[in-house]
């Protein structure tokens, strides 16, 4: 769709991505994604302060919701209950909801997070944060490990998974004739 399109001047020199010309045409690229995180922060009562992110996959930030949920009401905890699909991953989270470590740090501060942003935005349209137990995050790092997926080795990274809805945004953009557009009326 966009072979041959050029940035205009005015992006060009200022080293953007949008808008594209292409055909007469100027199209404005839906650039932003979902990304999601879990990220550890230390006391901010403290001298210094750190905070660490790492992206984590669509599928286990569900499974974060769920287990976080869990957490809060072990009431409703069903040790046959099949909280992720891979069997081997459902295993260690069962085994660390029903024994879970003894030394996990309390003194820090654990969130899962949505980001939809663009990565290169100045600032994020929209992020929602819910602070965790540790053992959540735990259990997400593990799993995290477990999933492999080399596009979320790294913190803070920029890797778009390639779930349903981020296909939906990179769908949408907007076309303007140039003739339109600034209220120019030549044709």
């Amino acid at each position: 769709m966009y072979d041959n399109a050029k940035l205009s001047a005015c992006s060009k020199f200022l080293g953007n991505t949008n808008p594209l010309i292409k055909d007469n045409r100027i199209i404005y690229q839906n650039l932003n994604r979902l990304f999601f995180f879990i990220s550890i922060e230390n006391n901010q009562n403290s001298d210094d302060t750190f905070s660490a992110n790492l992206q984590i996959s669509l599928n286990h930030y569900i499974v974060g919701l769920f287990i976080h949920n869990l957490l809060i009401d072990k009431s409703n905890y069903d040790q046959n209950l099949k909280i992720t699909d891979d069997e081997k991953s459902n295993k260690v989270v069962h085994n660390l909801i029903q024994n879970p470590p003894s030394n996990l740090k309390q003194d820090l501060n654990y969130y899962l997070i949505l980001v939809y942003a663009n990565q290169n935005a100045i600032l994020n349209p929209f992020n929602y944060s819910i602070k965790i137990k540790p053992l959540t995050f735990y259990i997400l790092l593990i799993l995290n490990r477990i999933e492999n997926n080399p596009g979320l080795f790294f913190v803070n990274n920029d890797h778009v998974t390639e779930d349903t809805i981020n296909f939906i945004l990179a769908s949408l953009h907007i076309e303007i004739p140039k003739n339109l557009l600034y209220n120019d009326k030549k044709k």
